[in-house]
């Protein structure tokens, strides 16, 4: 799912099972580079909350936490990247 900050950044998020992938894109689409970046994701899923360390892993920032993540459940990405402020990222997944 594709979607942009409330700065100046677009996300790609990817998620399967318990795992999720963000990718950080230029405005052309290209790759940002994430090796100093920070980011969390804050789950929310059938009444339960989890916030999830999302950790560089080569092109992307990944991490997983203990919900299954589905349609309808809600993935707030916080995302710090350097020189930058933090920017937040909001999606519902179907």
């Amino acid at each position: 799912m594709m979607g942009d900050t409330n700065g100046h950044h677009h996300v790609e998020l990817i998620t399967e099972g318990q795992s999720m992938t963000l990718y950080v894109l230029h405005d052309d689409g290209e790759l940002e580079d994430v090796t100093d970046a920070k980011a969390t994701a804050t789950v929310l899923s059938g009444g339960e909350m989890e916030k999830i360390t999302l950790t560089p892993a080569g092109a992307a920032l990944k991490g997983e936490g203990g919900l299954e993540l589905g349609t309808g459940d809600t993935v707030v990405i916080t995302l710090t990247m350097p020189g930058h402020k933090p920017e937040q990222a909001r999606f519902k997944l179907d």
